[in-house]
This record gives C-alpha cells, structure tokens and sequence, in this order.
C-alpha cells in the first residue's frame, strides 16, 4: 500500500509538473496572440512578403491571409524563441583573446579578431564619427563556420606518450561581422529578421522541389484531382501552411557545450586537461549545423583607430 502511495504521488507530481509547464506555453501564446495594433500589423505584413517570396497566386486563393496567419504567427514565434535562448552580448576589449574562451577558440590570434573588427566593410559603412564618440559601443552579430577533422596526434596515457591517435580537431573560419546596431534590443531584432529571411527562403525552395517532382511526369499530372494537383492554388496554399507550420525543419539553434584544447582539439567533457570549456549556438538550415552565431558588442575606439 506504501509503495503505492508513494508512486501515486510522484505521478501526481510528474503531471503537476507537466500542466504547470503547458500553462506557460499557452500563456506565452495568449500573450502573442492578444498583440497590439502594430504586432497585427507586422504579422500582416509577415504574410505578404511570404506570399511575395514564394508564390504571389497565393492571392488567388479566398481568405489566403486568414488561412496563412497562424502558421506565419507560429514561425514568428518559433524564432522569436531561438532568439531569446542566446545570452547577453559578448563585451570583447583588448584582453578578451586572452580573458574569453570563446575568442580564444574561434580566432587564432588577436590580431585576426582586431583585423576582422577594424575592416569589416559594414561596421565601417555604420559608424558615423560625428554622432559617435570613442566610447560608444556598438553591437553586432559574429557568424563563424565551424569544422571538425580527424586528425592523428599524440596523447599522454598513463605517464606514456601514446602516438597516432585519432583526435578531433575543431577549426573556425568565414568570420563575419553583420547587422551592426547601437544596442542589443535592435541586434536581436536584426536576428530576429535574418533567421525569419533565412527560413522563408528555405520554404520556398522546398516548395519548388514539391512542384517539380510532380510535374515531372505531366501526363500523371493531368489525371490528377484537382484537389491533388499542386497547380491548384488551394492546394499549393495548404503544402504551404504545412511548411510553415514545421519550423523546426528548415532552421533551429542548438546550444551545444564543449572543451576544446589550446591547441584546437576536441576534448572528454572529463578530461583534465587544460582546454576551453565552449558554450556555441549553433545554426541549422535544413539539418545542417555550421554557423555559430555569437552576440558581440565593443567600443569601437579601441579597434578602429
């Protein structure tokens, strides 16, 4: 009888948990469900630059806008989230290659990170020096691809140098330095817009790969229901709110944790070695993760002189 009561009560607590947890999800939805004037507003013209992007005989089609809202809103949503996972901007200064982890893996010298801040074509384009003292700083978004290798290497086991082990060499590249802002609610709206661009191009592609792959054959194609023939706006329209409502599929951000040697290698999350102990948030278009995006922020005084 006591063992269950005590399994009673932890289903109780399982599912307590589990209601507390859906209620915050609809009470994050309510709250962006009752926007404001301009929220409707945006989310309206969220829908027809969709509708612009990937098929404008979307129009065609009667209450095309009601029936694209939810699933444009939920897209927004979706990316709203990613955003919000990612920390506070990264303050970089003289010291950070040597203070910060992160800047320490990604760049392999501090004059690589001083040569990418000093000639990036966009922070250039934005600072305007008589409306920005020294001291101002600005904000922006740091985009690096990363690799891994398998390379041959040696390792230290038991007190004994062990030769030609398989290591995982992790290696950046493509530093970019995009949407340069002067604070960081205005950079994660910038994020915010790129991943919504970056999604919506990938929908689009995965809706012209459905056409083709049924036009193909256009015989097959003319003995189609209408209700089945992707030519027919309703139908193209309904693929498209399915698309939509599957963000997941063609964009995330994975918050990933690893050690990294000094010397670049992939280390045991146990390993007691010296290493970078990395927190990425990684980018995924379609499945594949190579972007990691970092926030960023400095005053650009220090680096541009």
């Amino acid at each position: 009888m006591e063992k269950r009561n005590k399994e009673a009560s932890a289903l109780r607590t399982f599912f307590g948990e589990q209601w507390n947890y859906l209620l915050g999800l609809i009470q994050e939805r309510q709250r962006f469900d009752d926007s404001t004037v301009e929220q409707k507003q945006q989310l309206t013209e969220a829908v027809e630059h969709i509708v612009d992007i990937v098929d404008s005989r979307i129009r065609g089609v009667g209450r095309y806008r009601n029936k694209l809202r939810c699933s444009v809103r939920d897209l927004l949503f979706y990316v709203q989230n990613m955003i919000d996972e990612l920390p506070e901007a990264l303050e970089l200064d003289n010291n950070s290659y040597i203070d910060e982890p992160l800047i320490n893996s990604i760049f392999s010298s501090s004059n690589e990170l001083k040569i990418l801040l000093s000639q990036s074509e966009e922070i250039c384009n934005f600072i305007q020096p008589s409306v920005l003292d020294e001291s101002s700083h600005i904000y922006a978004l740091l985009f690096s691809i990363m690799e891994q290798k398998t390379i041959f290497g040696n390792e230290i086991r038991a007190e004994l140098i062990q030769r030609d082990i398989p290591q995982t060499a992790i290696h950046f590249h493509e530093h970019k330095i995009v949407a340069p802002t002067l604070n960081e609610h205005d950079l994660r709206s910038s994020l915010k817009r790129i991943l919504f661009e970056s999604a919506v191009a990938s929908i689009r592609s995965n809706m012209v790969k459905l056409r083709h792959s049924q036009v193909q054959d256009e015989k097959q194609l003319s003995t189609l229901h209408p209700e089945q023939n992707i030519n027919n706006p309703e139908v193209y329209l309904k693929l498209l709110v399915e698309q939509l409502s599957m963000p997941a599929s063609v964009i995330a951000l994975q918050s990933n944790t690893i050690n990294v040697s000094k010397m670049g290698i992939l280390l045991p999350k146990e390993s007691g070695q010296s290493s970078n102990k990395l927190q990425l948030y990684e980018l995924a278009m379609e499945g594949n993760y190579s972007q990691v995006v970092t926030l960023i922020k400095f005053k650009w005084g220090e680096w541009l002189r």
